[in-house]
């Protein structure tokens, strides 16, 4: 699938949302195991700066990449089997100026 589908894909999806707000979305889920909306997805957020910081199961941006293929299809392939197991958030609370703190996840 290419990025302009996907786009398409997407845009679709955000119209019938905002011109029919009654409407019940029935199979959502299947869009989360499509390959390349998987691999986009991944890129987006291994591009984020924050994401070197090591994540609840302790693997970092770089471990990830170096098993990328065998990571997403192990991914994709959760999500069809319907096994997928998300992980908790680590939160951390980080200063404010005013001096309360907010989290961060």
């Amino acid at each position: 699938m290419s990025q302009t589908m996907m786009s398409q894909k997407q845009m679709k999806l955000a119209k019938t949302a905002q011109e029919n707000p009654e409407y019940r979305f029935t199979n959502l889920y299947s869009l989360m195991h499509w390959d390349y909306w998987v691999q986009c997805a991944a890129e987006a957020v291994l591009a984020r700066p924050g994401s070197s910081t090591a994540g609840i199961d302790g693997t970092t941006r770089d471990e990830f990449k170096k098993n990328y293929e065998q990571e997403i299809q192990s991914l994709v392939e959760s999500l069809k089997k319907k096994s997928y197991q998300t992980q908790p958030v680590r939160r951390v609370y980080i200063p404010k100026a005013n001096g309360k703190k907010r989290p961060l996840g």
